[in-house]
């Protein structure tokens, strides 16, 4: 399992870094935190024209939290996202978070409440197999 930092080289498409640079910018204003980090990690990324094995926008994914649960979201832009139909903005902690990684890779997030949470990306659905079974509690 690969541990990544948020220092980290992304992989990211070349026709959404403009749009991402301008969301991230957005957030200079609300959360100067969370924005700085978002700039950098764009500023960093690895453009590429096509991933087939990385989170992209519009990528759906499995990914296992720390607490045992499997959870499959779609990354999305934030006029898309809708938590209950597990599409999560990519200007969110988790969505920002998961962006231009590959299955293995484990991230680190801070939730809402605080506390920081490992997620390890259990797949990109999508890629020749079905999705993993969530976990029954």
């Amino acid at each position: 399992m690969k541990r990544i930092k948020a220092t980290a080289t992304i992989v990211l498409l070349r026709r959404d870094q403009a749009r991402l640079m301008q969301l991230a910018n957005g957030w200079m204003a609300s959360r100067p935190d969370f924005g700085d980090d978002l700039l950098a990690k764009l500023g960093a990324a690895k453009l590429v024209e096509q991933s087939d094995t990385t989170v992209q926008i519009g990528s759906t994914l499995v990914y296992a939290s720390d607490n045992g649960e499997n959870r499959q979201v779609t990354l999305v832009y934030p006029e898309q996202a809708d938590i209950a139909l597990g599409k999560v903005s990519v200007l969110t902690p988790i969505g920002s978070a998961l962006l231009g990684r590959a299955a293995g890779d484990t991230v680190e997030v801070l939730g809402n409440d605080g506390r920081s949470r490992r997620l390890t990306i259990v797949q990109l659905v999508g890629d020749g197999n079905p999705a993993p079974q969530p976990k029954a509690a």
